[in-house]
């Protein structure tokens, strides 16, 4: 998969004055990563989302931090599927990485369900049977494009390891379709287990805790975010990171 990634990236320009084709707007959102601003590319005056995030002074610890930066940039590359955020285009200078990728309009699918407090119960038992048989013909599009984006993952060994609901945008408001993004923990699965601890609290599995898991702690995540999408509530929850880990372990 390296030798493939390599070629792929060859289409990408690492450049800094590579900036100066785009013309930087207004901020999009922020988070502790950077910020992510729209941008326009001049040539072609297509719309599109920059993420910009800050290099971290060299040291063991921040080599990490890089090393999921061009972990989400390899994995974009290689991937094609409607319901996996677009990569665009993707450069860096002294200080900043910039990941262009196609924008999103809609939100967070974890604002929507805040919003609405809960799903609707009609919705909700249709997701529940999505996930454990069958595909009703009156079955929502959003929560079956999940399940068929995880699919397409799983079926190229490929786990994503942070499936919640933060990470699946809306296109944009007036459009059911959704996209699945942040790509720094993605890992490519063979045979063997997995041991790395990482991900979001309330969405990791009891093998992952047990550092020895593999493609299925993604769908244990789809369903933690199944109980949020029902209740609007996770199903393990404790007053610190450490208490979570504690309830999902021995629950």
């Amino acid at each position: 998969m390296g030798n493939i990634i390599k070629k792929l990236l060859k289409s990408y320009n690492y450049v800094g004055n590579k900036k100066n084709e785009y013309k930087f707007g207004k901020i999009l959102g922020c988070g502790s990563f950077g910020v992510v601003r729209e941008c326009i590319n001049k040539e072609t005056n297509e719309v599109y989302a920059v993420k910009i995030i800050k290099k971290k002074k060299k040291h063991k610890k921040n080599s990490n931090f890089e090393k999921m930066v061009k972990n989400e940039i390899n994995y974009l590359s290689i991937m094609s599927h409607e319901n996996i955020i677009k990569l665009k285009d993707f450069f860096e200078d002294k200080n900043k990485f910039y990941i262009v990728l196609e924008k999103c309009e809609g939100g967070e699918l974890f604002y929507k369900i805040v919003k609405n407090k809960c799903l609707l119960e009609s919705e909700s038992i249709q997701i529940v049977r999505q996930v454990l048989s069958y595909i009703p013909f009156h079955f929502p599009i959003p929560y079956f494009q999940v399940c068929c984006t995880l699919e397409y993952l799983h079926s190229n060994n490929i786990i994503h390891r942070d499936i919640k609901a933060e990470n699946f945008l809306f296109k944009n408001k007036n459009t059911e379709n959704i996209k699945l993004i942040d790509f720094g923990m993605a890992k490519t699965v063979n045979c063997e287990y997995l041991t790395e601890l990482c991900g979001s609290p309330h969405y990791i599995s009891p093998e992952l805790i047990r550092k020895k898991y593999t493609l299925s702690s993604d769908i244990w995540a789809l369903g933690v975010m199944v109980f949020f999408m029902l209740t609007g509530k996770y199903p393990f929850e404790g007053k610190n990171t450490q208490k979570v880990v504690v309830i999902i372990f021995e629950k």
